[in-house]
């Protein structure tokens, strides 16, 4: 409900074309209007009583932003005031405007007399992608506004229906070697011990903790054996046999769950050993692993029961 108040009062109105002050809004508003001249487009008026489009600044017409289209120069000789609204040049069934005085401004008054005004409220429609949408899709959205970039091979194994959220987000920040560890540390010129906080016996970094790391491969072995899965311990194939795994949907779908929470179980673990001087032995850590599939796989019975049903029994089968 926030955002979409948000969205209507800064997309009605004038303000959408200027920067915020408050200090209250001022970061996550105008982050947000940063993206006004891409997003411009997909916003449209339809219009019907003109209170709430704004004839230089709104996108009512064909032409766009007025205010562009009747560059700066010419806008100064077309006496409508900047924050005037189609409703105030609305009088008597006709329209109140000044004589053109450009090819261009005719263009605007002859169209503008092919439309009139009623007593219904303006409406604001979703053009994305010059395509009239009835509802909002954040995923179309993202699709737009982010750079084009080529899909990567290992996308199934770390976004995947069915996972969990923050399991998926810290081994996406693995994949792409963005997690802290010591060896990034030391490379930043940070003085820090290099020593893998899981073992004590190697440098720590992504690739020995997951799994030259003997420690880590102590919990991470009988995980894989019960889901029928020879893991080999080099994080540089590891994607590539998840990828490679001839296995069904419920089976890749328990590979990959018990696969993510092991690395989240043991990220988790380091960090604590880091920060909170606090050890968990390796069968504790095994205990929280199981834990947290099965009652992933709970969660999962609401929404899909059969699917569910499935995972749960082949996770107690093995």
């Amino acid at each position: 409900m926030f955002i979409r108040n948000v969205f209507l009062y800064l997309f009605n109105a004038y303000f959408f074309y200027k920067k915020f002050q408050s200090s209250k809004q001022k970061f996550h508003v105008n982050t947000l209007l940063d993206l006004r001249e891409i997003i411009y487009p997909w916003i449209r008026k339809q219009i019907h009583n003109g209170e709430t489009t704004y004839f230089w600044t709104s996108n009512w017409s064909p032409y766009g932003k007025l205010s562009v289209y009747l560059n700066a120069s010419v806008s100064m000789r077309f006496p409508v005031c900047s924050t005037a609204t189609l409703a105030e040049l609305w009088d008597n069934g006709g329209w109140i405007l000044p004589n053109a005085r450009s090819d261009r401004q005719l263009e605007v008054i002859t169209y503008l007399s092919t439309r009139s005004l009623n007593d219904y409220k303006d409406e604001i429609e979703w053009w994305p992608g010059n395509q009239r949408q009835m509802s909002y899709k954040t995923g179309a959205l993202y699709d737009l506004l982010r750079p084009p970039a080529p899909a990567v091979a290992w996308h199934k194994e770390v976004w995947f229906s069915g996972g969990i959220p923050k399991h998926m987000f810290l081994v996406w920040l693995m994949v792409r070697n963005r997690c802290p560890t010591r060896d990034r540390i030391l490379s930043w010129g940070l003085l820090t011990d290099s020593r893998c906080l899981l073992c004590n016996a190697a440098d720590e970094s992504i690739a020995h903790c997951f799994f030259d790391c003997n420690f880590a491969w102590e919990i991470w072995k009988p995980i894989a054996t019960k889901c029928n899965f020879t893991s080999l311990r080099q994080w540089s194939v590891l994607l590539a046999q998840l990828k490679g795994h001839p296995s069904n949907r419920v089976q890749k779908t328990l590979l990959l769950l018990c696969w993510q929470a092991t690395l989240y179980t043991l990220w988790t673990e380091r960090n604590n050993r880091l920060h909170n001087s606090r050890f968990t032995s390796s069968q504790g850590l095994i205990a929280q692993i199981k834990l947290t599939v099965k009652n992933r796989i709970s969660s999962l019975r609401i929404e899909r029961p059969k699917f569910s049903s499935a995972l749960l029994q082949l996770w107690f089968t093995n």
